[in-house]
């Protein structure tokens, strides 16, 4: 915690109405729920090696695409920067 009067002594808590995602927020997102069971029955027809691969896949998935790690959070500050912080475009890119 900081204390020194010089850097809080003009802090100013932001409205509420930030924490508040946009409406549609799940329309930017694709979401794709497999239960164990039905992962097991899709992949026990397929090669050990492909089966590996899926499996694989689903535990290493979020390892790929690294070179983008970021990038929502650079279009979010640029959006402050040319709009402002309540501009609904920032708001929605402060939430990707």
């Amino acid at each position: 915690m900081i204390w020194q009067p010089e850097l809080v002594r003009n802090f100013v808590n932001a409205d509420p109405e930030f924490a508040d995602p946009p409406a549609d927020l799940d329309t930017y997102f694709e979401t794709r729920n497999e239960r164990v069971t039905e992962f097991l029955e899709r992949v026990n027809q397929l090669s050990q090696e492909n089966q590996v691969y899926e499996m694989q896949k689903y535990l290493l998935g979020t390892m790929s695409g690294q070179g983008v790690v970021g990038l929502y959070s650079n279009f979010h500050e640029y959006s402050s920067c040319i709009r402002d912080y309540t501009d609904p475009k920032t708001k929605l890119l402060a939430y990707m």
